[in-house]
C-alpha cells in the first residue's frame, strides 16, 4: 500500500501531476484551480472497455489505474489489479484490488458462475450499494 492511512473524506494529490490533479476513496477526481479552488471533473464510461475514464492534462487515464497509483502504487509483475465486485463502473477503493494473474482467472470464473445465479433485485441491489457484493459472493460459496 502507497498511503498507509487512509481518511475516506480525504484528497490525495495524483502522483506525476505535482499537485494540480486530486482523487478520493470513491475515485472522484478533481483538478485544481486558482486561489485554492477545485474543480471536480466529471468521467465517462467508455464504450469499447466500460470502465470510467477521464483527461489529466489532455491524455485519457482510466480511473482506476489513477486509483491504483495512488493508493495501492506500482504493482509486481505477474500481479494485476481487479475490481472486486465485477462492476467496472466503480472505481471506489474498498472494490480495487490486486491478484496474481492465476488467481485472477478463478476468481472471474467464480463471479461468472455466480452471474448465472443472480436475480434482478441482487442486481438492483449491487447497483445501488444495498449489498456487500462481496459478503454476497462469500454467503453463496459457503453457505
Amino acid at each position: 500500500m502507497r498511503i498507509k492511512s487512509i481518511d475516506v473524506n480525504a484528497w490525495y494529490d495524483v502522483p506525476g501531476y505535482d499537485g494540480k490533479y486530486q482523487v478520493n476513496f470513491d475515485g472522484n477526481v478533481r483538478m485544481a484551480l486558482k486561489h485554492g479552488r477545485y474543480k471536480v471533473l466529471r468521467p465517462y464510461v467508455k464504450k469499447s472497455t466500460g470502465r470510467r475514464c477521464i483527461k489529466l492534462n489532455g491524455k485519457e487515464q482510466v480511473v482506476m489505474k489513477i486509483m491504483q497509483r495512488t493508493f495501492i502504487g506500482e504493482i509486481p509483475p505477474g500481479m494485476s489489479a481487479y475490481y472486486k465486485n465485477g462492476l467496472k463502473s466503480d472505481d471506489c477503493l474498498g472494490n480495487i484490488g490486486v491478484l496474481s494473474k492465476s488467481e485472477l482467472i478463478e476468481y472471474k470464473e467464480l463471479i461468472c458462475k455466480i452471474i448465472k445465479n443472480i436475480d434482478d433485485d441482487v442486481i438492483y441491489s449491487i447497483k445501488n450499494r444495498k449489498t456487500k457484493f462481496k459478503s454476497y459472493l462469500y454467503n453463496l460459496k459457503y453457505g
